[in-house]
């Protein structure tokens, strides 16, 4: 009826699409997915990966929280139904829209500005007053 909503969605953030008939199919499984017990952290194998991001888009996502990385991850493989961190690496190398879908979900999305106390200080004496 709105063509115009879901082509305004940018396709990196789209996991999973289905016609009106298998779209309860599709949750349940996305849903089982999630509560699949993901494998624990193969930190040879997830360092491996961060070098590949790095070598591959320029950014370099090893100093970021080992916890952080792996929850996004283990959202992007259980989204593609890649139980392994092996198999969505493999997957990953095959996949350019996946890997933009990864990219988006690592960017930790916050600016710089909420984080410079020099900043609120010019705000606090500057701006707010006037």
């Amino acid at each position: 009826m709105f063509p115009s909503m879901p082509s305004s969605i940018p396709p990196s953030l789209v996991d999973a699409t289905a016609d009106l008939d298998s779209i309860g199919s599709v949750l349940c499984d996305l849903l089982a997915a999630g509560n699949a017990p993901a494998e624990g952290p193969d930190y040879d194998e997830l360092g491996k990966l961060l070098e590949r991001i790095h070598a591959r888009s320029g950014i370099d996502f090893r100093t970021y929280k080992p916890a952080t990385i792996l929850r996004r991850l283990h959202g992007r493989m259980n989204a593609t139904a890649r139980p392994t961190l092996a198999g969505y690496a493999a997957y990953l190398e095959s996949d350019p829209e996946e890997f933009a879908r990864l990219l988006n979900s690592l960017l930790i999305k916050v600016t710089e500005f909420f984080r410079d106390p020099k900043l609120f200080e010019y705000l606090g004496a500057h701006v707010l007053p006037s």
